[in-house]
């Protein structure tokens, strides 16, 4: 029953996917699309996000005890053919801490989450194995992907997260 589970999931997935590829194939606009979306996102590196990263490295830098604070500053770089970039976001969740809270801010986040690994380790003993790897798994990700691009601004993302975290924390005691 559930290996007929799977093999249904994995057709449906399957044929979405071919169905997507087919599409681009044969569609030139779709391709076009597709193309225009993929290009600057599939790529190694992405200079805009290097310029904007090392412009937020700079920022912390000059404010590295509190921070920029929690208003409207934008970051301003020079692209390669010369023209100013703007961004009021670093794309990327632990950079964001630190430039607007400092260190200190970045040294409470990394509490918090050191606290969490902690409680999860601790859950392990007590949880559904193929549970607490799945949600080990998507933390994992968030985390990842939170290095990668400003996600938490988005609240199901962060309600996601703390789903995960909960289903993988021990249920018996209420202590850190």
């Amino acid at each position: 029953d559930s290996l007929a589970t799977w093999r249904g999931t994995a057709a449906v997935v399957g044929s979405v996917a071919l169905a997507v590829v087919v599409a681009i194939a044969v569609s030139p606009s779709i391709r076009h699309a597709a193309t225009t979306i993929a290009h600057p996102r599939l790529t190694a590196t992405s200079d805009d996000r290097v310029h904007e990263s090392s412009t937020v490295l700079r920022e912390i830098e000059q404010r590295s005890v509190f921070g920029a604070g929690g208003g409207s500053q934008t970051l301003q770089w020079s692209a390669p053919d010369g023209s100013v970039m703007f961004d009021r976001y670093a794309h990327d969740e632990y950079l964001q801490v630190a430039w607007k809270s400092g260190g200190v801010g970045l040294g409470l986040l990394l509490a918090m989450l050191g606290a969490f690994a902690a409680r999860i380790r601790r859950g392990r003993r007590e949880a559904n194995s193929a549970l607490w790897v799945g949600a080990v798994a998507g933390l994992c990700g968030l985390a990842a992907s939170s290095a990668l691009d400003f996600l938490w601004h988005v609240p199901v993302i962060p309600l996601v997260g703390a789903v995960l975290a909960g289903l993988c924390a021990p249920t018996k005691g209420n202590s850190l």
